[in-house]
């Protein structure tokens, strides 16, 4: 291989490499997830979880905010309306219609049915999520 071949080679390696960096160089995605399972165990087995799956998603860090059933009725709202509400809120289904007057419900139907179709679910555990048509 002559010099100047290798030369353009090098060169086309290089400008492929930078081309590379801002991909490299990008953080990961944050997931903050907020629910209310005080009990020791129970935030236990949901760190496990995430840790399984932080360790599958290098690209994705998700991290649990246990909150308190005393507070989350008010905290939830506030955060939202302070623009600083965690990515997903792991609630009961009388916060349908909480997060349906703040704008905030983001229907899911079709990743239940997918997710319905694996696991078969039970569908008197899944009808309190459904609100105005979606779940």
């Amino acid at each position: 291989m002559n010099a100047h071949f290798r030369i353009v080679l090098l060169v086309l390696a290089a400008i492929l490499a930078v081309g590379m960096l801002p991909a490299l160089a990008q953080e990961p995605v944050q997931i903050t997830v907020w629910h209310m399972e005080q009990p020791p165990h129970r935030v236990e087995r949901i760190q496990q979880l995430i840790d399984e799956f932080n360790a599958a998603n290098p690209d994705v860090v998700v991290r649990q905010e246990p909150q308190n059933w005393g507070e989350i009725y008010t905290k939830a709202p506030a955060a939202v309306a302070a623009g600083n509400a965690p990515e997903l809120l792991f609630a009961i289904p009388d916060f349908t219609p909480i997060l349906k007057d703040l704008g905030q419900l983001q229907d899911v139907t079709e990743f239940v049915a997918e997710l319905d179709a694996k696991h078969d679910f039970v569908d008197t555990a899944v009808e309190p999520y459904a609100y105005d048509g979606g779940t």
